[in-house]
């Protein structure tokens, strides 16, 4: 029996992306004032690459840490993240609005070691 799951039109851990898979960023992004609860934010189009999920382009509103992790590998104007690849982790991270643990998105950068990726393997153990 095909197992339902909901169409997003966000990159979502377990939806539309898994543990393993990469995603390739497509675009420069776009601020979208109504994001983020009316405080705004950037959202990026994103390509999902597999090898776990199927191809599919998805909406993607990186949290501080992935600014982080991006900024640190290409800088901090988004021009220069147009085509760069990152492999997607799944860690638990904790709500800030309920205080649950929910699955929640690490991005780090392929075939770079860095401490990051000490606490990633860390986190997913």
């Amino acid at each position: 029996m095909p197992i339902i799951k909901e169409i997003k039109s966000y990159l979502s851990i377990h939806n539309n992306v898994e543990q393993g898979d990469t995603i390739k960023f497509i675009d420069a992004g776009v601020f979208d004032e109504t994001a983020n609860q009316g405080k705004g934010a950037w959202i990026f189009q994103v390509n999902v690459l597999g090898p776990i999920s199927e191809m599919c382009t998805k909406k993607f509103q990186p949290n501080k840490g992935n600014r982080g992790v991006i900024r640190s590998a290409y800088g901090d104007n988004s021009d220069d993240w147009k085509g760069k690849e990152f492999k997607v982790h799944c860690v638990k991270v904790r709500n800030p609005q309920d205080g649950k643990m929910v699955d929640s998105i690490l991005l780090s950068v392929p075939d770079v070691m860095t401490d990051q990726d000490e606490t990633i393997s860390q986190a997913t153990r």
